[in-house]
């Protein structure tokens, strides 16, 4: 079944893929398996849509959970010299969608690394895109271009 992508491209549905959102945001093995088994997406269906979806269970198994998950979103990282250490820029519309403020921290992480960074908001960056430092890069053990979880803190 073909879903729909936030930039409208269709993709095949893949349970797994919310399953690990889940995951990634700190929700147990157990609760993040039962609710991805309850998604039934609908043919061009929308990512939001079921993001939305996956929300209202967390909300009823544990509120907690619900936000945690509401503040992770996968971006695509690269690396700059010209970005300070400590600080990942990040596109101005989505830190406002997301209610992140400029200076707040975030957790970025990648496999089992995460290093935690101070937000800029950057007008001209791509909205699904971090700019980080070369050396906070290389301590995340990200290569340029990886997908990355960014965590509101």
């Amino acid at each position: 079944m073909k879903i729909r992508k936030r930039m409208g491209i269709p993709q095949e549905f893949d349970r797994s893929k919310i399953q690990r959102s889940m995951e990634c945001s700190g929700v147990p093995t157990s609760i993040a398996s039962m609710i991805a088994a309850e998604v039934k997406p609908k043919e061009d269906m929308s990512t939001e849509e079921i993001r939305k979806y996956v929300v209202n269970r967390l909300k009823q198994e544990n509120p907690a959970y619900a936000a945690s998950y509401e503040s992770t979103r996968r971006l695509n990282i690269r690396g700059s010299a010209y970005v300070s250490k400590g600080v990942c820029r990040i596109n101005e519309d989505f830190m406002s969608r997301m209610g992140l403020e400029p200076g707040q921290n975030v957790m970025l992480m990648s496999g089992d690394s995460r290093i935690d960074l101070r937000a800029e908001s950057v007008p001209s960056l791509s909205s699904r895109e971090v700019l980080v430092n070369d050396t906070d890069l290389n301590a995340l053990r990200a290569p340029p271009g990886a997908r990355i979880e960014l965590k509101m803190q």
